[in-house]
């Protein structure tokens, strides 16, 4: 039987996060995982949607 090499990083190597919170919440993102960074923009309100839906923003301009 012959080994093969893993594609995860061993444990004790440092890892690159972005971290996020919402709410009292802290969420972590490895950088592998991002591809942008966006400035917040104002939101555009849609009407009749539940009240956790701020809005949505335009990532076209």
């Amino acid at each position: 039987m012959q080994a093969t090499a893993s594609a995860a990083a061993p444990a004790d190597l440092p890892q690159q996060c972005l971290t996020v919170q919402v709410g009292e919440e802290m969420f972590a993102l490895g950088i592998e995982a991002i591809c942008e960074i966006l400035e917040y923009r104002d939101l555009t309100t849609v009407p009749l949607v539940p009240p956790l839906i701020r809005g949505v923003m335009n990532l076209g301009d």
